[in-house]
């Protein structure tokens, strides 16, 4: 689980997680602007999964 995932360094670990080769489960305050990132993640072929805190 990457929290804080949807800028900056979370988004770059989110990324590079991803180029190796597992399933990342990122978490943030607002998920709107973690759509990106998830877009990102499953265009490279992996699993993302946002989670928003409650």
């Amino acid at each position: 689980m990457i929290i804080g995932a949807s800028s900056d360094i979370g988004a770059a670990v989110a990324r590079l997680f991803a180029e190796e080769g597992p399933a990342v489960v990122l978490r943030v305050r607002r998920e709107e602007r973690l759509v990106h990132v998830v877009a990102e993640v499953r265009a490279a072929g992996r699993q993302a999964v946002a989670v928003e805190r409650a």
